[in-house]
């Protein structure tokens, strides 16, 4: 999009994309990876950016009643972990 282009939108993509940032960082992990991406084109989005926003407030709208309960009441639930730290090296 044009300077021009940017600054006739009617929403900030800037705005939406750290609005997401900030659910990532708080509670919605499940858009870490959209929102990651998302990030990449800050300066340069298009079309294609906004609807893929557009698509991850879509999804959220669509699981916001979604959750995950851990009472501690049921003993026999075991949970595994996976993380990937290799990234970095």
């Amino acid at each position: 999009m044009s300077a021009e282009q940017i600054a006739t939108q009617p929403y900030d993509y800037r705005g939406i994309v750290g609005s997401l940032q900030y659910l990532v960082r708080g509670k919605r992990l499940d858009i870490a990876n959209a929102v990651r991406e998302l990030s990449k084109f800050l300066s340069c989005y298009n079309r294609t950016h906004w609807d893929a926003a557009r698509r991850v407030l879509k999804y959220l709208k669509g699981t916001s009643t979604y959750g995950l309960l851990l009472d501690g009441k049921t003993s026999d639930v075991k949970y595994e972990v996976y993380t990937d730290a290799s990234f970095a090296c």
